[in-house]
């Protein structure tokens, strides 16, 4: 059995990279014209023509609306290299949450029980405000609480206004930005607040 040599090594390993790489560009099951498909999520941009003049214009998806693949999308959605772009990820999450972070899309007409929102995002904000107000103007204060703990269940507790998260990769971190704030003779509020109150005694 002969050794491999460190550059052997590396040549294979740079091989087996390439091919992983293909096998992720190799497209999926790829929409045929005529499927239906829904979006997960709101604001993907799909071209429905390739034409740069005229045409019809693109769309903005809307997370639960469904969507009938058309030959314009297809054509629109075919890259430099031959490849179909998007339609070949809508059957493949995974992938798409590769290109986009996220998945968009999904197979089939949207669930008629898929909310149009999700937690946290404008919409949810607009449709929880909806279901406050009107939870609020029910008659009697049964029907009123019933009412505001459905829209709890629904749509979980509102933000807080103002509030923000800052979240830390490390303490290491958090203590550098502590001294950055000290040297620049920011003080913290509730110290201030503190200083204030031994002042008036």
């Amino acid at each position: 059995m002969t050794e491999t040599t460190p550059a052997q090594a590396r040549l294979a390993a740079a091989r087996e990279a390439i091919e992983e790489l293909e096998q992720q560009r190799t497209p999926g099951e790829v929409l045929e014209v005529g499927a239906v498909f829904h979006a997960v999520q709101t604001g993907l941009t799909i071209p429905r023509t390739a034409s740069i003049w005229g045409g019809e214009p693109p769309i903005v998806t809307r997370r639960g609306s469904s969507y009938t693949f058309t030959e314009g999308m297809r054509r629109a959605a075919i890259n430099r290299l031959g490849e179909p772009g998007w339609p070949a990820l809508v059957r493949d999450p995974e992938a798409q949450v590769r290109r986009w972070g996220r998945q968009y899309l999904a197979d089939g007409p949207a669930p008629a029980d898929l909310p149009s929102w999700t937690p946290g995002s404008p919409e949810w904000a607009e449709q929880r405000s909806i279901a406050h107000a009107a939870a609020m103007a029910q008659p009697s204060p049964e029907q009123r609480s019933s009412a505001l703990a459905e829209v709890q269940r629904t749509f979980g507790t509102p933000p807080v206004a103002g509030q923000k998260l800052i979240k830390y990769g490390d303490d290491r971190r958090y203590e550098e930005q502590q001294e950055r704030i000290l040297s620049r003779g920011v003080q913290h509020r509730e110290n201030v607040a503190a200083r204030e109150a031994g002042a008036d005694r």
